[in-house]
């Protein structure tokens, strides 16, 4: 007798189910279970690469681009020696939708360009010796970024949680442009992008 479920007259109908036998079986002429989960992972292995993620792209001095995925809802944070005050400022950016989000910037001054006062939709806090703005910062898409040296600047760039890339020893005097992008999965697998 043929095993028929709840819906066995619509399988019967859609010509499923044959007398002897179950669709799915081992027998000829069909995929079992395990046959069409390979496929499955198959399609997803060979789709995954292609898979959009947002990513902070870097443009250098002499045009080449690196592509460095940002998991999601981790930050881009640079950190430099302010040039007028000689304190430290880190600015923190989010990427989405191809724009750079500026969330927070921290400064043990405010003073001489330094933020002062609150945006209309921001904050002004203290932090532990630092003066911290939150929130109502534009959103960009692209920041020319001018890289000092060992003595001006001091520029680093760090990627979420991971560790601050010395952009002073890298690309001293150099100018970067930093931008959000929505890119293939396969770009950010290897630096030429």
């Amino acid at each position: 007798m043929v095993k028929v479920s709840r819906f066995g007259v619509a399988a019967k109908a859609a010509g499923l189910v044959r007398p002897g036998r179950v669709v799915g079986d081992s027998g000829r002429g069909g995929l079992s279970a395990w046959g069409w989960l390979a496929a499955a992972l198959l399609l997803l292995c060979a789709a995954l690469p292609w898979r959009p993620v947002e990513a902070l792209c870097v443009q250098g001095p002499r045009g080449d681009v690196w592509r460095v995925p940002v998991p999601l809802g981790q930050a881009v944070v640079t950190r430099y020696i302010h040039s007028v005050e000689r304190t430290p400022v880190e600015d923190s950016y989010y990427p989405m939708g191809g724009m750079l989000h500026q969330w927070r910037t921290r400064s043990r001054s405010h003073n001489a360009g330094l933020p002062w006062k609150a945006p209309e939709r921001g904050r002004f806090l203290r932090e532990e010796g630092w003066l911290v703005l939150e929130g109502g910062l534009p959103a960009l898409e692209s920041i020319r970024l001018r890289v000092g040296n060992e003595t001006f600047g001091h520029n680093e760039l760090r990627v979420g949680s991971g560790s601050w890339e010395d952009l002073y020893r890298q690309f001293p005097g150099e100018r970067l442009c930093l931008a959000a992008g929505r890119v293939p999965l396969w770009t950010v697998w290897h630096k030429d992008g």
